[in-house]
């Protein structure tokens, strides 16, 4: 029951679909392509999705699509 009050105000989480495809885009749009642009991709992701999606997830999908 408890779930079900917070989940009414919690942000709707990101499937890991979502983001993937939100960080390819993020890719595309901003042109990263090196590991190096992990940091500028994972502060873009918090400035639009803040609370919105699993920090290590994203983390983990990022290293994949940048490595």
């Amino acid at each position: 029951m408890e779930e079900n009050i917070l989940s009414v105000y919690l942000p709707k989480q990101l499937s890991t679909d979502e983001l993937s495809a939100t960080i390819s885009q993020l890719i595309e749009d901003k042109k990263y392509g090196s590991i190096k642009d992990m940091g500028k991709l994972m502060s873009d992701l918090k400035a639009e999705f803040s609370g919105r999606y699993d920090g290590k997830v994203a983390s983990e999908l990022i290293k994949k699509r940048l490595s």
